[in-house]
This record gives C-alpha cells, structure tokens and sequence, in this order.
C-alpha cells in the first residue's frame, strides 16, 4: 500500500546514485555515496557516516563532498510537475519504477520493487491521460 506521502528524503533506504541538477550551469550532474559499493543501488541508512556523497558534474568541472542535508537543497534532475503534482525519482532507475507503476505495468523484475510502497498516493489519481506519461517516458530518455 502507497504511503499519503512520498518525501523525498524520509526514508530508510538511501540510494547509492542520486541525479541531480548542477546548481552552477544546470547540468545533469551525480552525487555518488562514497561508502557504498559501485553494484549497490541502495543501501538501509545504517550510521551518519554512511551519508556522504561525492557531487561531480561532468559539464562545469564542479566536484564536492555532500552530507545528505546538503543534497536536500539540490532540485533533483528527474522531477516535474503535472497538474500542479511534482513527480520526483533519484535516479532513472527509480524513476523508471515510478513510470511503471503509475502506467500499471509489470515492475516484478525491477530492481527498485521495493519502493513501490513509497509512490505517493496523489500520483495515482493525477497522472492518467496519454500526454502525462508521455512527459514522463520523454524524461526517460534524455
């Protein structure tokens, strides 16, 4: 069952990639948790350690280390809003399972299954027409 909520960052799992856009030249760019395993895609938060990322944006040249209170105040890359509802994912892959989900197609073999549960309500009922995922599937493909 979908939580009423999907915040962003409320979560037990973390995810390994996060895309987000470059503050600087509004570029794709990628915070990596430096902790993790390149295979991991995400990981149960475990120790405030664990909450450090590597930002790099291949664009602008611009790199840093983030703490997870500073990735919040990044716009995430794969986010927008339709009918004043912001649909947001980490990464492709999650949003990927967020596109699979809404479209009611099969996301058993996805490797985000488990974050279903965390697809917000609201998305259910705003995202219907063919024009809503097809804004969602041309993001898919940048």
């Amino acid at each position: 069952m979908s939580g009423p909520t999907h915040t962003k960052y409320d979560h037990y799992y973390f995810p390994k990639l996060v895309e987000l856009k470059c503050p600087t030249c509004q570029s794709k760019a990628n915070a990596i948790n430096i902790s993790k395993r390149l295979e991991e895609e995400f990981f149960i938060d475990l120790a405030p350690y664990e909450r450090i990322w590597e930002f790099n944006c291949s664009v602008c040249i611009k790199r840093t280390l983030l703490d997870w209170q500073e990735i919040k105040t990044f716009d995430l890359w794969y986010s927008l809003s339709i009918k004043n509802t912001r649909i947001w994912a980490w990464n492709k892959n999650h949003f990927e399972l967020v596109y699979l989900v809404l479209k009611k197609k099969n996301y058993n073999n996805h490797k985000w299954k488990f974050f279903k549960n965390y697809v917000n309500k609201k998305w259910y009922t705003s995202i219907k027409s063919t024009s809503d995922f097809k804004k969602i599937a041309q993001m898919l493909k940048e």
